[in-house]
């Protein structure tokens, strides 16, 4: 039975299963096909939906029966209950809720005692917002998504908040007491999010929202992804979360990846910054949130790749990232902040850090850790600080190796960085106000080896080798001070402090006041172009780094004040500026390209307006340099010049080398060698000039004064050399003027010269004006041979100029007193002691004399005055114009032509009134006492017109109307055509003139010879007679011997002495008597022949004549000597000698023959003529004519056989 009952049982329930089966199969099919509907139970759902208490009702448009998909089910198929179209309404039917579709699942507990309550709730497709409100407040609002272009419903203003409730009652442990207090799952699906946070002004928006939200007895876990709709991109997000009920705290924690945060610009102004990071960021952030939701913990741990971050402010180009790290939190409650770790890496630079930031009792401190690497270099910034509040803060950095320009790309703001290529560390601390404001601080930096590089400051990277700063601040006292600066350049120096100080600080009228000193210690001369910054100034930089080497700078100092608002830095003013350098063994080119001076030792000052250097010795080549000035000024306008005031002493030779030097060349000027000087100079030099790098020559300054000795100049001027020279000198860019005394070969003198440099000069641009005494001795030495006119000294004082023209000219005085001067030919003479002056001035053609005008002489009686004209290009004497000639008896005029210099002779006029020709006729001795005896040397060609009123032979002797002209060669007068008168109407006349076949004619007559004589002063024992004389050259030229026959006509004699004392030996008292009484011995004609060559005048048979005498002559006559050789024979009462002589036959025998006579006798003239040797022989006076040609043959006879004149010469 028990098997029976067992078996129908079992049927029953196979039956039971089948039936079950094929009805399950049968309802799963009609799932298949379709929801099924359950619109009987709708009622039941909505009153389970609804409040109790009738606040709000639920409205279902359909409940149906269906299989949920794997989206909606996470990830499970399962039968669900859904209601659809579900709305809440208030009492007054307005809607507080929508959701498109509602999955309910309800407590089998709760069914059990007949009350439906549901356990989950999902939300499908709802439209989500969450709002924060301004006072902390959440608000939340479901509705369903409204079709395309339906008007979206407006929120009712009253009424229950009916998803808020839900989320409350999750939040509260379960109550079947309470509406959907059984709810223990909450699930939103394909939600359209948006979260409003009105406290921060944030508002973002999740194009689809998958929320899940369980509870237990205890806690709420809760998950949620997220696709945020960030401007057009879509950003996934994972967020999950636990709220526990015991302490109402959430933590709540998200994840994403790949987030870029610029995305999260337009979420609120407060996420705008975020629009420069387009850095991919991707991490985890968790949050611990109290009951009200705001945060209590937080902490990141974020990640970030390659991207960009754009900050226009900081710099136009982005910030290149290659990657980030950033991990930390907060911790509201325990008042702490923490960064953990910074890694950062962008623009080849890579940064790691930590800090944190904390409060306790009341006082907040924080600390900073950076390490940055850069350009193989690492450097750490460690900040810590301090708050308290109501009190302050202290902050302290420590800095260890920071490179600042590997800082410099940063930002343009940070460019300069750039400059600073060397490590610094050290410390620094400041304390704040509670504002925030600096209270007081302090810095001590230091600098290791590395280089300042500004090109716009230094033309080169400067080289540091090492630097320190230690500076602090008192804002209570407005104090800071630059306690220490010190830079070690690789051997050169910076030491410096500084102070400053604020007044009334904090107020309007707040005004700042700077002081500082810097000192420079062991800088080279030749490091200044590399040490002295560009930008300071200017002009006076360029000066000194161009024209300083060499040396060494062992001290600089500086000090500076400034005063001026401290809201306006820019009109801070600098009241006192000063500087001052020493240097040592300087070398400086004062003023290119004159010579530098070298081995300078120097002491530099400046007040900002002007650069002063006060040199201490120095040299030029062999030039000393004593204490001088260098002064830039004009430094505070912009304008500055150069000031150079400096004593030099040394050879005078360099330092006209160093006036000569482009763009002086005063020597050069002048044309004055400095190599042909000598002598030692003591000067002061003075340049001034405008610093311009294109200075040109007229903005140039130059003074120079200098006292010269010893000096000496080879060839100065004419071809004197100057020697001895006592002098000064003042020159300048206009002009020059040397004073004082020198010799001029020997001669001393006193030079005053002057030379104007400017073409606007008034007066002559070359004024020398020289005074002395020269020695006719040493003109003679100078190639100026006056002969014996003159002697002794001569006073000078000449004038040399040379106007804007260049055309020169000279005057000068000449003082004679001194002087012994005297014309022989004139028989003129001034003994020294005879006040005297010349004049004379000459004209020139470019720098040529070719005439001298206003020559004039006035001393001892002589008046004379001249005008003398030079050869264009030699300078040789080409004609003298002598308009007067005046001294004694002679008064005339003269226009000469001189001929190749005088070597060719002279032509010419010579008029007057008068000619004393006295010493020139041999009738007077010169006023040396001597007659000129002969000399060797040729005579000068002449040719002369002379037309004078009266040549003197003598007193009361003299030629009147005397016209004609003379011509000689080197040899010989060869035209000689002369006539004058003698005495009252006697004319003379004398020609010597070629003729035919080239031979010279002779022709001298004289109608009253006795006249002519006596005014030639030739003798004044012949009275009356016709004197003919005639003759011809022997040869055909001028110098040739002439061969002529005088002859003398109706004359008398008077008392002739040679003749009284050849009468006297033959006739002791008869015969003389014929000579006594004044009455004289007439002569009717006397004739002879003649020959004069040369110097020797050959007499030949002159015979004369007379009633009482007959006399013949034979013999020479030296005419330069004035000697004789003469001898004849004298016949006493020719009358009857002559009548003797008639008888024929006997007559010849008796007398001798023609000139002889019975009674005569021989005679012999020997030696001077003034004082001749006279012999008679007595014996022939008795002896027959033909006896006396016998026996006195030799005595008596034919020259040929009678000894010379120069026999007797003495």
């Amino acid at each position: 039975m028990i098997r029976r009952t067992a078996k129908i049982l079992a049927w029953t329930t196979a039956g039971a299963v089948v039936v079950v089966g094929a009805a399950g199969g049968l309802f799963a099919w009609r799932l298949a096909q379709g929801p099924i509907a359950l619109d009987p139970l709708t009622p039941y759902v909505e009153r389970a939906l609804s409040d109790p208490q009738g606040r709000y009702s639920v409205d279902v448009g359909q409940l149906v029966l269906s299989w949920v998909d794997e989206e909606e089910s996470d990830g499970l198929t399962r039968l669900d209950l859904r209601a659809i179209d579900v709305h809440a309404v208030n009492a007054e039917g307005d809607e507080l809720a929508a959701v498109p579709e509602l999955g309910v699942g309800f407590s089998v507990r709760a069914l059990f005692q007949g009350k439906l309550s549901p356990t989950r709730l999902d939300l499908v497709r709802p439209r989500l917002q969450v709002v924060r409100r301004a006072d902390g407040s959440l608000d939340f609002d479901v509705r369903s998504l409204p079709s395309p272009g339906a008007p979206e419903k407006e929120e009712p203003d009253g009424g229950p908040d009916f998803a808020g409730e839900i989320v409350s009652t999750l939040m509260q442990p379960p109550d079947i007491a309470r509406p959907l207090g059984l709810l223990r799952r909450l699930t939103i699906i394909g939600a359209d999010l948006t979260v409003t946070n009105r406290m921060l002004g944030l508002s973002w928006h999740a194009n689809r929202a998958d929320i899940v939200l369980t509870r237990d007895g205890t806690e709420i876990v809760g998950g949620a992804q997220l696709l945020l709709d960030l401007d057009g991109r879509t950003a996934a997000v994972e967020a999950s979360g636990v709220h526990r009920m015991a302490d109402a705290e959430t933590a709540l924690s998200t994840r994403f990846d790949g987030l870029q945060p610029a995305a999260l610009a337009k979420i609120g102004p407060l996420l705008a910054p975020l629009s420069a990071v387009t850095v991919p960021l991707g991490g985890r952030i968790d949050a611990t949130l109290d009951s009200r939701f705001e945060p209590v913990r937080f902490s990141f741990d974020l990640q970030g790749g390659a991207g960009e971050v754009s900050l226009p402010a900081l710099r136009p180009d982005p910030y290149r990232v290659e990657r980030v790290r950033l991990r930390g939190g907060l911790d509201v409650p325990g008042r702490r902040a923490e960064l953990e770790r910074l890694d950062l890496a962008f623009d080849g630079m890579a940064m790691t850090g930590r800090g944190d930031l904390r409060e306790q009792g009341g006082q907040r401190s924080g600390s900073l850790r950076l390490d940055l690497t850069a350009d193989g270099t690492r450097a750490s910034l460690a900040l810590d600080g301090t708050q308290v509040p109501d009190k302050g803060a202290s902050v302290a950095a420590t800095l260890d190796g920071l490179v600042p320009a590997t800082l410099a790309g940063l930002a343009p703001a940070l460019a300069p960085l750039a400059a600073a290529q060397l490590p610094l560390s050290g410390t620094a601390s400041v304390e704040l106000d509670p504002d925030g404001q600096p209270r007081n601080g302090r810095a001590e930096l230091k600098a290791g080896a590395g280089r300042v590089v500004r090109p716009d400051l230094f033309p080169e990277p400067l080289p540091v080798a090492s630097a320190a700063l230690t500076v602090a601040g008192d804002r209570s006292s407005g104090k800071l001070e630059v306690e220490r600066l010190a830079i070690d350049l690789g051997g050169p120096t910076v030491e410096g402090t500084a102070h400053a100080t604020i007044a009334e600080f904090g107020t309007p009228d707040a005004r700042l006041s700077v002081e500082a000193a810097v000192k420079a210690k062991r800088v080279p001369a030749d490091e200044l172009p590399r040490l002295w910054p560009l930008g300071v100034g200017k002009n006076p930089r360029e000066w000194v780094t161009q024209n300083l080497s060499r040396g060494v700078v062992p001290e600089a100092t500086a000090t500076v004040r400034a005063s001026g608002p401290l809201s306006d830095l820019a009109a801070i003013d600098v009241t006192h500026f000063q500087a001052g350098i020493k240097a040592e063994d300087m070398t400086v080119d004062y003023f290119h390209p004159l010579p530098k001076v070298t081995g300078l030792g120097a002491e530099v000052s400046t007040d900002g307006k002007t650069f002063t250097i006060h040199t201490k010795g120095g040299r030029i080549d062999d030039v000393q340099l004593g204490e001088g000035t260098i002064v830039i000024g004009g430094l505070d306008t912009g304008k500055e010049t150069m000031d150079i005031r400096v004593p030099i002493r040394g050879p005078v030779r360099t330092i006209l080398t160093v006036l000569d030097s482009p763009p002086l060349g005063y020597p050069s000027r002048l044309d004055l060698d400095p190599k042909r000087t000598q002598g030692q100079a003591d000067a002061q030099l003075h340049f001034q000039f405008p610093l311009l790098v294109d200075l040109k020559v007229e903005q140039l300054n130059l003074d120079v004064a200098a006292k010269l000795r010893g000096v000496g100049v080879e060839k100065v001027a004419a071809g004197l050399t100057a020697t001895e020279g006592d002098l000064t000198l003042a020159l300048d860019m206009n002009a020059m003027t040397v004073k004082g005394n020198t010799k001029l070969d020997g001669i001393p003198v006193t030079i005053d010269w002057k030379e104007q440099f400017t073409s606007t000069a008034k007066g002559p641009r070359t004024r020398i004006a020289v005074k002395g005494d020269v020695d006719a001795q040493d003109l003679r030495s100078h190639g100026i041979d006056l002969g014996d006119h003159v002697a002794g000294p001569l006073g000078a004082d000449v004038l040399f100029t040379v106007d804007q023209r260049r055309r020169f000219g000279l005057t000068a005085g000449l003082n004679l007193e001194k002087t012994h001067l005297r014309i022989d030919e004139l028989g003129w003479e001034k003994k020294p002691g005879v006040p005297g002056t010349g004049k004379l001035a000459l004209e020139f053609q470019k720098d040529r004399v070719t005439r001298i005008t206003g020559l004039s002489v006035d001393a001892g009686g002589l008046r004379a005055q001249a005008v003398v004209d030079l050869a264009p290009q030699t300078m040789a004497v080409t004609k003298v114009a002598v308009s007067q000639m005046s001294v004694g008896k002679t008064d005339l005029k003269a226009d000469v032509t001189v001929h190749d210099g005088g070597k060719s002779g002279y032509s010419g006029t010579i008029t007057g009134q008068s000619l004393d020709a006295r010493v020139l006729a041999g009738k007077a001795d010169p006023p040396g006492g001597k007659k000129q005896g002969p000399s060797d040397e040729k005579p000068l060609p002449l040719d002369f017109d002379l037309t004078l009123n009266r040549v003197v032979f003598g007193d009361g002797r003299h030629l009147s109307d005397v016209a004609g002209r003379i011509k000689r060669d080197r040899l010989s007068w060869t035209a000689l055509d002369v006539t004058a008168k003698a005495g009252r109407d006697g004319a003379v006349s004398l020609r010597y003139l070629p003729g035919a076949q080239g031979f010279y004619d002779v022709a001298i007559s004289a109608s009253d010879a006795g006249a002519t004589f006596r005014a030639l002063d030739i003798n004044d024992r012949v009275q009356g007679g016709a004197l003919t004389i005639t003759g011809r050259t022997v040869e055909p030229r001028a110098d040739a011997a002439i061969e002529g026959r005088l002859e003398l006509t109706d004359y008398a004699l008077v008392d002739p002495p040679v003749l009284a004392r050849i009468l006297n030996s033959i006739s002791p008292s008869g015969f003389a008597e014929l000579m006594g009484g004044g009455k004289g011995i007439r002569f009717g004609r006397a004739v002879s022949d003649y020959r004069k060559d040369g110097r020797l005048l050959t007499v030949k048979d002159l015979r004369t004549s007379g009633s009482a005498l007959g006399l013949t002559l034979t013999g020479e006559v030296d005419i330069e000597t004035d000697t004789a050789n003469l001898r004849g024979t004298i016949v006493p009462i020719y009358g009857l000698n002559r009548l003797i002589g008639q008888i024929p036959l006997l007559g010849d025998a008796l007398s001798g023959g023609e000139g002889q006579g019975i009674f005569s006798a021989t005679w012999h003239v020997r030696g001077p003529l003034a004082d001749p040797d006279v012999t008679v022989n007595p014996l022939a006076m008795l002896a027959p004519g033909f006896l006396r040609n016998l026996f006195f043959l030799g005595e008596g006879g034919d020259g040929k056989e009678a000894p010379s004149p120069g026999t007797f010469v003495k």
